[in-house]
């Protein structure tokens, strides 16, 4: 079985098979604890039922605590194991766009169309399968500005809808982009950031 089936059916047993045995469980359990009560009630000392019922409440609530750890461990696991595959996603891609910015620098070797064409769709399908919903959304943005660019301001709102992308990407893997504006990544690969993107060095927040 493939990684991708086993996550979507390890989300099934966590979305909806595992809540409702949950229920079941837990209303097993309450029945047992309530047949309990009125039996010690109607049958034993007062100190007995005192104890039944003590002892009832405790261990239902052990269990009942017991399964949702469960829940939250699974759910904490597939998380990891899928952060844990979109990182070469990114990395690959990311690595990709910088490679293009370089192209025509000293040292650098130029990519053929056929190169460029067949990394960018291979990217597009992994980034598809493996990326977060706000990643992915802001993906489709980068490639339509991309696409679309003005000839007037060539590469600006392309640049723009780039940063966002890293800071998405980032998002997607943990980071919270605490403290950073709009130009303080393109200023690590981009000298005139003030000019050719904010215009006249305004500071913009990240979109």
């Amino acid at each position: 079985m493939s990684f991708k089936a086993s996550v979507k059916r390890t989300n099934l047993l966590l979305d909806v098979v595992f809540p409702l045995a949950v229920l079941g469980v837990t209303g097993w359990l309450l029945v047992f604890v309530a047949t309990s009560i009125i039996r010690a009630l109607s049958s034993a000392q007062s100190e007995i039922a005192t104890a039944i019922i003590a002892g009832s409440v405790t261990i239902t609530l052990s269990v009942v605590g017991v399964l949702i750890s469960k829940a939250y461990e699974r759910r904490s696991a597939l998380e990891q194991e899928s952060r844990a595959r979109r990182i070469p996603v990114y990395e690959d891609f990311l690595g990709f766009l910088f490679r293009l910015m370089q192209q025509g620098k000293p040292g650098v070797k130029k990519l053929t169309d056929a190169e460029m064409v067949k990394i960018f769709s291979d990217s597009t399908q992994r980034i598809a399968v493996w990326s977060s919903d706000d990643a992915l959304r802001q993906f489709i943005r980068f490639r339509s500005a991309a696409l679309t660019q003005s000839p007037d301001t060539p590469g600006r709102q392309t640049m723009l809808e780039f940063e966002d992308l890293i800071l998405a990407v980032r998002r997607d893997l943990g980071y919270r982009n605490s403290g950073l504006k709009r130009g303080d990544i393109l200023r690590l690969f981009i000298n005139d950031v003030d000019e050719f993107i904010l215009g006249q060095g305004a500071s913009v927040p990240p979109g």
